[in-house]
């Protein structure tokens, strides 16, 4: 985490304990973290979020990967404009973790190719799909190649998110506690809950 010069111990400590919980998600399929809302604007202008999975967060800088198909509604959005927000929460430490900054594309081919070497098996039909993601289909399951004429790769997107804020509530009987963090500069500043 950068800037920690100069916060007081009570504000280190809730940045110290959101970065843990957003370090970890990535490599547990079971961490409340693993499963951000992504909120961007829409087309239409007006609010658009889903649950994506977290594939890598760095702790220091902030910054996450998500994949997606190139398809898919949210990348022409964030195309339109690339603001954007994930939103985690964890019932069990009652701290919900609000990042605002951008996204972009990784068009490093090489990258991608390495990226889709790592992704499971399993996980690739997801982006096998004859027709962009949300295309009205007649049954569960139509659209999707079986018989694997189609890799999957052709469709496969990875997000770079780039945080800018870190907005931290903490929820407890005894008083909330919310922290804004700029990333950028490492200032912070305590919010009414």
């Amino acid at each position: 985490m950068s800037g920690k010069q100069g916060k007081d111990p009570d504000a280190l400590a809730l940045i110290d304990r959101a970065s843990a919980l957003y370090s970890a998600a990535p490599g547990n399929a079971q961490a409340p973290f693993r499963y951000p809302v992504l909120s961007t604007v829409g087309r239409d202008g007006g609010p658009n979020g889903r649950v994506l999975v977290l594939r890598t967060a760095d702790p220091v800088t902030w910054q996450a990967t998500l994949h997606t198909d190139s398809r898919a509604e949210k990348v022409a959005e964030l195309a339109a404009n690339g603001g954007a927000m994930l939103v985690f929460y964890d019932h069990m430490a009652s701290l919900q973790l609000r990042l605002k900054g951008t996204i972009g594309r990784n068009t490093d081919k090489a990258a991608l190719a390495g990226i889709w070497a790592e992704l499971p098996v399993s996980n690739r039909p997801n982006y096998r799909a004859s027709q962009p993601t949300g295309s009205v289909i007649s049954a569960a399951g139509d659209g999707i190649d079986p018989s694997g004429t189609l890799s999957g790769f052709e469709n496969f997107e990875v997000l770079t998110f780039s945080a800018e804020t870190a907005d931290i509530l903490q929820l407890a009987r005894s008083g909330n506690r919310r922290y804004r963090l700029d990333i950028l500069s490492g200032a912070g500043t305590w919010l009414v809950p």
